[in-house]
């Protein structure tokens, strides 16, 4: 996850901003639910990814 002038956003292995990434994704400051490739700051509740792990977001953090 890095920032950009347009906000928070998942990097791809490519080095680009993956549009299509919806999930769990970590940086520095700790992990993040992203929508859309963006993280969604606007986002709270439960996530849960493709391993079945469930993971609890309060405003797009993983707490």
């Amino acid at each position: 996850v890095q920032r950009n002038s347009n906000g928070w956003w998942y990097i791809g292995t490519d080095g680009k901003v993956d549009f299509s990434y919806n999930g769990i994704a970590s940086n520095s400051y700790g992990s993040w639910y992203c929508k859309c490739g963006k993280v969604d700051f606007d986002y709270s509740g439960k996530y849960k990814d493709s391993t079945g792990k469930t993971y609890s977001i309060v405003n797009g953090r993983v707490e």
